[in-house]
């Protein structure tokens, strides 16, 4: 709990660009968030803030598993994990996200969101054109 506490937190400051460096898990793994050196439920937060806490708990715990148990885990896939984060937030966890390179060779994020592709090195588009999948390929 410690380990995965400490990771989250450094990776939930990333995340929200050093606004809430403390992510605390209690001892029956339930989540807090800290502001202001207070720790409080989730549901205080803003939808965007809960998704950041969420998604730094499962990149804290996917780090740790792969680190003791010895893989050598080099993909990241993530599906819909900017959908309700403003631009400012969505930019901060493309850039978490990016400097997680020296983690994870590959980082898959699967999402509906609009200009999300000019945000990333290189995007897979699918487009369903008549009932047939289109797909198109953007480098940012």
């Amino acid at each position: 709990r410690p380990a995965r506490q400490a990771e989250a937190s450094r990776l939930l400051s990333r995340l929200t660009g050093g606004r809430y460096p403390e992510l605390i898990l209690d001892a029956d793994f339930g989540l807090f968030m800290a502001d202001g050196g207070v720790p409080y439920e989730l549901a205080r937060f803003s939808g965007g803030e809960q998704d950041a806490a969420h998604l730094a708990i499962r990149l804290a715990a996917s780090r740790l598993v792969a680190e003791r148990s010895g893989a050598d885990v080099r993909l990241l896939a993530l599906d819909e994990v900017f959908g309700s984060l403003d631009r400012e937030r969505r930019d901060l966890v493309v850039a978490t996200l990016e400097s997680l390179g020296a983690l994870y060779s590959q980082v898959l994020v699967i999402s509906h969101l609009e200009g999300l592709r000019e945000a990333l090195g290189q995007a897979v588009e699918v487009v369903d054109v008549d009932g047939a999948a289109t797909l198109s390929v953007h480098n940012g």
